[in-house]
């Protein structure tokens, strides 16, 4: 579009078309009493939602274009089910049983002139020409341009993923002790096209002819580009196995002790048969290309494309491509003491064990498909927009799993004194910590392929050169990023959690709290993936200090007045919170 906005000396253009949200809910429920001891439980939601973007800058995988010439519109339709029964066994048994799902499709469609027959004498002759690649290339053009085009990841259609879960819970009052027992059993199913790679093409522009990037657009001097033949649809199937059992038991009138246990099965989730994975014990550096000085690969007699690639479920290989950690034991154990018997004050402490393992967020079922050889791609430099040819394919990105990958491991606990002094005032001490063990890289995926630490640097200064340079020191010769889902990140925080609590008659209510708090990882940066503790600090989630405070006031007059009174100034409440706190912590850089 032309500029729109010239005043104050600019030339400049305002998107003012408007983001739309519209969503409807519609829920069933019924609730019916069998009898007496059987109670039965339907319930039933549907939602609908349209999200209509003002222009693919606002997309999460969008092409950064603040023109609305193309949009996103998303459409999700979820819906969630359940059946539930609670009996009554005895006066001081209870069992409850229930069956539900859930299902969540979403579409990612695109709007607008998105396909090359929209734009007149647009005609692009590229390497392939398989699925949807007559969209319009995505255009990156550097030196401050917003990109142009439709990026690989749209449209993404029908991608849902689908939850089943059967639940038995029963508890038993029997004595001194409360037994409660049970087991969840989920099953997911995940299904949706990896949009990692561009079918249609993806075209960069930097200035390396002329010195500038736009310059060098008009004149289609590309820098690079890169295209992959197709998109594999996923299906990914999980399950979760979670028997439990805990017993509450009152010691005596003043000690209350709870232990109990939690053991999962929780392997990884599993694709298809047949999707391609990268391993470092099947590289062999003997079927490694040349790898030239630009970036590009000379074949060799012995080269193999598919160095290192393995496939699920064939020759030895599981269908989750990794089958060591699958059953996890999550013991937990608390008490709670009134000291003097009187109810004004106690100390508690406790200690808990949980597993958690984010279903297609701990394995690369969605990024493996569109490894070599199972989809091709070309990397190509030096490019004439919009026709792309040749055949001096540079280094390819491939992705894969840490083969030593196991759920996130979470260990809290905590010990607190509490005292509730003369008129209304309760005060709290109390220490806590949580310990995160195998956690997800929350920095992105680890790149297993960057050069070895030189001398007495922590990293390989050649990387200070540029990628190109990177890859012929990588280790894996014939590859660029290796891209690996890891679990080896760990976390620690610590806190002292003061607070004191003070009801002021029936209208007045008044709370302090103070919490110092130290958040360390060694997840805040991926410089050197080879020895993670250089980079343990404070994490991003670090807030050193916290002051908080709260009132609530009941407004007293006519309070109890009658009529349209009361309907219109009578129950009216103040209230206040004010939170003071030191900032996060945040990790420099330079790109």
């Amino acid at each position: 579009p032309l500029p729109n906005n010239a005043g104050n000396g600019f030339n400049n253009y305002l998107n003012t078309a408007p983001q739309l949200t519209n969503q409807r809910d519609d829920e069933l429920k019924i609730n019916h009493n069998v009898n007496s001891k059987i109670r039965l439980l339907g319930e039933w939601l549907d939602e609908r939602q349209t999200l209509q973007s003002a222009s693919m800058l606002s997309a999460p995988a969008g092409a950064g274009s603040p023109f609305p010439n193309n949009y996103e519109q998303d459409v999700t339709r979820n819906q969630m089910g359940q059946i539930q029964s609670t009996i009554i066994l005895s006066p001081s048994m209870v069992n409850t049983f229930g069956i539900a799902a859930n299902v969540y499709v979403l579409d990612l469609n695109i709007e607008g002139i998105d396909y090359d027959s929209q734009v007149p004498g647009f005609n692009p002759q590229l390497p392939f020409s398989g699925y949807l690649s007559n969209r319009l290339p995505l255009v990156s053009i550097s030196q401050g341009w917003s990109s142009a085009g439709i990026p690989g990841a749209r449209p993404l259609t029908h991608a849902s993923h689908l939850d089943d879960m059967v639940t038995e819970d029963w508890g038993w009052l029997h004595g001194k002790h409360y037994i409660q027992a049970g087991i969840n059993i989920m099953r997911d199913t995940t299904r949706q096209n990896n949009t990692s790679g561009p079918t249609n093409g993806q075209w960069s522009f930097t200035g390396q002819s002329t010195g500038n990037a736009m310059a060098d657009f008009l004149l289609g001097d590309g820098a690079t580009f890169s295209q992959q033949n197709a998109q594999i649809r996923a299906y990914i199937h999980g399950m979760i196995i979670s028997p439990y059992v805990e017993d509450r038991i009152q010691l005596t009138k003043k000690l209350t002790v709870t232990v109990g246990t939690r053991i999962s099965h929780m392997p990884l989730p599993h694709p298809q048969t047949g999707i391609p994975i990268f391993l470092t014990s099947a590289y062999s550096l003997a079927q490694a290309p040349i790898v030239n000085n630009d970036g590009t690969i000379t074949p060799t007699a012995n080269y193999n494309p598919a160095n290192g690639i393995v496939f699920s479920g064939e020759n030895g290989v599981p269908n989750n491509f990794e089958n060591t950690h699958n059953w996890y034991w999550s013991p937990s154990v608390g008490f709670a003491w009134d000291i003097r018997g009187n109810g004004r004050t106690s100390v508690r402490g406790g200690y808990g064990l949980a597993y958690t393992r984010i279903m297609n967020n701990q394995d690369c079922s969605f990024s493996c498909p569109s490894n070599p050889p199972l989809v091709k791609s070309v990397n190509l430099i030096n490019q004439t927009f919009p026709n792309a040819s040749g055949t001096r394919q540079s280094v390819p990105t491939i992705a894969t799993t840490d083969p030593n990958v196991q759920a996130s491991q979470i260990d809290t606990y905590s010990l607190s004194v509490e005292h509730e002094f003369a008129d209304n005032w309760s005060l709290s001490v109390a220490g806590a910590g949580s310990l995160g063990r195998h956690l997800v890289n929350s920095v992105g995926q680890w790149n297993y392929n960057q050069p070895l630490p030189y001398g007495q640097y922590d990293f390989n200064p050649i990387i200070n050169s540029g990628t190109v340079f990177t890859y012929l020191y990588g280790r894996y010769l014939g590859y660029g990023p290796v891209n690996a889902i890891t679990s080896a990140t760990n976390s620690n925080w610590q806190a002292l959690e003061v607070s004191l609590r003070h009801s002021v008659g029936q209208h007045l209510f008044l709370s302090a709290a103070y919490t110092w708090s130290h958040s360390l990882t060694n997840g805040v940066a991926t410089e050197n993936v080879f020895n993670l503790n250089e980079y343990h600090g404070n994490s991003s989630q670090n807030v050193p200090q916290s002051f908080s405070t709260t009132l609530i006031w009941s407004i007293p007059w006519l309070e109890h007045a009658q009529g349209w009174k009361g309907m219109v100034l009578g129950g009216w409440k103040y209230s206040d919170v004010t939170t003071v706190r030191t900032g996060f912590s945040l990790t420099p850089g330079l790109s």
